[in-house]
């Protein structure tokens, strides 16, 4: 786990873990962080962004990366769990608005993406990620425009607005998150783990305040029918020693 920036802070009454961990790691690297889910849970592991309330308009994109690694995971029957990144903000009040969220379904393979408006999971593009191999999401956040798009090795997968809508003109903060994949019993149920490495955030151009943030560590419209519950205020994290 390269660099150091910050406290990454989780949910109050999460059940998930987080671990770092050094029999794996992204190529050159000597540890990653292991995230395994728990059943039924709706988990984040975030860390405040700062200087960027509100968002420039002179420095309106935002990149959001992070490599992953999503070993082979077969359940019977079922979707998710789904593994990501998700940007928010908090300046329009206690309760944290979506930005965007980029992540992967590990029974299924596909890269999903939040609908605007609904929050469901969508699939971005017929793409099927790799099990057992290194691979890099990123999550661009366009400020002027309102849209994200989801890189999945620099190729573009999708665009769309931003999930709570195109006022929100402020990041406060980026998370690693787990959440079922559907909201049958089965994928409720369902637990795996999944490797992030090299988490960053860059703001294009950089401003002198963020020029690179390191965060700790370093098209089809195939709709799951489950509406993602709002998760806890941001403010409201416990602190948490990775």
């Amino acid at each position: 786990v390269n660099g150091a920036a910050g406290q990454w802070q989780e949910d109050i009454n999460a059940t998930s873990t987080v671990v770092v961990q050094n029999f794996l790691s992204a190529p050159g690297g000597t540890q990653a962080v292991q995230f395994t889910n728990a059943a039924n849970s709706f988990d984040r592991w975030g860390i405040e962004v700062p200087g960027l309330s509100p968002v420039p308009a002179s420095q309106s994109t935002v990149t959001v990366s992070i490599d992953m690694f999503v070993p082979t995971f077969t359940p019977a029957s079922g979707f998710g769990p789904v593994f990501g990144i998700e940007a928010d903000s908090v300046a329009g009040g206690p309760i944290p608005e979506l930005i965007g969220f980029a992540g992967v379904d590990a029974a299924t393979r596909e890269i999903l993406y939040q609908a605007p408006g609904t929050r469901n999971f969508t699939v971005a593009s017929p793409t099927l990620i790799n099990y057992n191999e290194w691979f890099n999401l990123k999550l661009q956040l366009d400020f002027n425009a309102k849209t994200t798009s989801i890189l999945y090795n620099d190729v573009l997968q999708s665009t769309t607005g931003f999930i709570d809508g195109a006022g929100i003109d402020s990041l406060s903060a980026v998370s690693l998150r787990a959440t079922p994949g559907a909201g049958d019993s089965v994928s409720l149920n369902l637990t795996t783990s999944v490797y992030f490495d090299n988490a960053s955030a860059v703001a294009v151009p950089e401003p002198s305040a963020f020029a690179f943030l390191s965060l700790m560590f370093s098209s089809l419209l195939l709709v799951r029918r489950v509406r993602l519950m709002n998760f806890v205020n941001l403010r409201g994290f416990v602190v948490a020693s990775l």
